[in-house]
């Protein structure tokens, strides 16, 4: 790669490198996000595609069902969320909700689950977790809805059973 990763997700066949900057602009923060793919015949970049907004963790990175899907804070003078699901094969972004979150809050832990995603939110100061509940079966047509406050704020999400979500983290 040209520059270096501040995180990568690895799914079967791909590789997914992250890198963050500041368009220096609007201070707008970004990221390019490279996919390699890999197999019997080597290494190859697939594509790559860049999103507003800088990504967490790999938990925040996902591909499924050949949707590359992805979670981002976005930072300009306030936080916010997003989510990006981005087709594989052409590298376009083929559906998104931007900006998701109240401003003033960051991401603080994501879970995919198939064709679902859960997302927390903070803002740290106040010490309460909206999560947020997305349908990603049609990534061109995502919904959402917000399920509720964790008091503290979430630094995991364990899935449970019949679409029950535990969130790990802290309270004071």
């Amino acid at each position: 790669l040209y520059r270096c990763s501040t995180d990568l997700y690895v799914s079967q066949n791909n590789m997914y490198f992250t890198h963050a900057y500041v368009e220096q602009e609007e201070w707008e923060s970004m990221t390019d996000i490279t996919c390699i793919s890999y197999g019997e015949d080597g290494f190859a970049q697939a594509g790559n595609v860049t999103v507003e907004g800088a990504v967490l963790n790999q938990y925040s990175m996902d591909e499924y069902d050949g949707v590359f899907r992805v979670v981002t804070s976005v930072y300009r003078p306030y936080e916010s969320a997003s989510i990006y699901c981005v087709d594989i094969e052409t590298w376009e972004i083929i559906g998104s909700v931007t900006e998701f979150s109240p401003k003033g809050e960051d991401v603080q832990s994501v879970r995919f689950d198939k064709e679902k995603a859960y997302v927390c939110t903070a803002e740290v100061i106040t010490l309460t977790d909206p999560v947020y509940a997305f349908n990603l079966s049609d990534p061109a047509n995502i919904t959402y809805k917000d399920t509720g406050v964790i008091e503290g704020y979430s630094s995991s999400l364990v899935q449970f059973y019949d679409g029950y979500l535990l969130g790990i983290g802290f309270n004071e």
